[in-house]
């Protein structure tokens, strides 16, 4: 298991990389965006957008490691799944190392 605690990311770190990896915004319910994957409706995820607030880490680790709802097997992740965490891993890191270079 990674020791690594998760980053604080902006909600707007966040959907950018879900467009990226298909999704799009398909409403959004007072300050929360909900997105679809666009081949993939089953494949859906909110994301809570508070101005001046990070999304919370175990928030980001809930949209990161929610399973795919059409799979029967949670250990098992379509390659769109995979893309779209491979795109939220790059995030993460992206933020680790960003925290690493303001400690120097």
């Amino acid at each position: 298991m990674n020791a690594r605690r998760l980053p604080s990311v902006t909600a707007r770190d966040v959907i950018r990389v879900l467009q990226k990896a298909g999704f799009s915004i398909v409403r959004t319910t007072g300050s929360h965006f909900r997105l679809v994957h666009d081949t993939e409706p089953t494949r859906q995820t909110t994301v809570p957008v508070h101005k001046g607030k990070d999304i919370p880490r175990g928030t980001l680790r809930d949209i990161i490691s929610k399973p795919d709802s059409r799979s029967t097997n949670s250990s098992t992740c379509s390659d769109g799944r995979q893309r779209t965490l491979l795109a939220l891993n790059q995030v993460v890191n992206c933020c680790h190392a960003s925290s690493a270079a303001s400690l120097r």
